[in-house]
């Protein structure tokens, strides 16, 4: 009976703690392996380099794809960590912020920065200038052999000099992905 009485109490200890880990929501490898690379979003500065604001959702299938390519890809994790100053933004987060905007600190909350950026999708990736304004926005998920280009035409300063808001930059964009073997689909352009 007491041998009983003991498996009894271990079914009850293993329901518990079946229950307290459906609770306690740990951080999987790749979670916290995405969070070396990418800073907190409490101080929002582009440290000299050029600022990647990748915003996303954490219940949305593309963000975390989009962050799971990142963790398992070494080559591209590498390179985002020495060519941008890398932030992930929980778009739908309230969380307060001090943001670096043309030499001064701010501070803004998650909304006010989704609407400076005009962010209406997850993941949507904002390329920004050391003083933050932004270079050019890429809107859903990016493929890592793409996101790779991206970042040489970024480390390249190719778009230094080219006129932001009348395309130029996008048009420099695409052929630096047409040079390197990276198609575009008709209407992502």
């Amino acid at each position: 009976q007491a041998q009983a009485q003991a498996q009894a109490h271990q079914v009850v200890v293993e329901d518990m703690a079946k229950k307290v880990d459906d609770v306690v929501a740990v951080p999987s490898p790749s979670v916290s392996a995405f969070y070396k690379i990418f800073k907190d979003s409490a101080k929002i500065s582009a440290d000299g380099k050029v600022l990647l604001l990748l915003f996303g959702q954490n219940s949305d299938p593309y963000t975390q794809k989009i962050k799971d390519d990142i963790v398992s890809d070494t080559e591209l994790s590498e390179k985002i960590a020495s060519v941008v100053t890398p932030i992930y933004i929980d778009a739908r987060g309230q969380k307060s912020h001090k943001f670096q905007h043309n030499g001064e600190m701010m501070d803004v909350d998650t909304k006010t920065l989704v609407s400076i950026y005009n962010v209406t999708s997850t993941p949507t990736l904002i390329f920004a200038d050391i003083e933050a304004s932004h270079i050019f926005v890429v809107p859903g998920y990016m493929p890592p052999e793409q996101f790779k280009v991206t970042l040489e035409f970024v480390e390249q300063g190719l778009w230094k000099g080219k006129d932001r808001k009348n395309g130029e930059v996008y048009t420099e964009l695409r052929k630096f992905y047409e040079e390197n073997g990276i198609e575009i689909k008709e209407n992502e352009k």
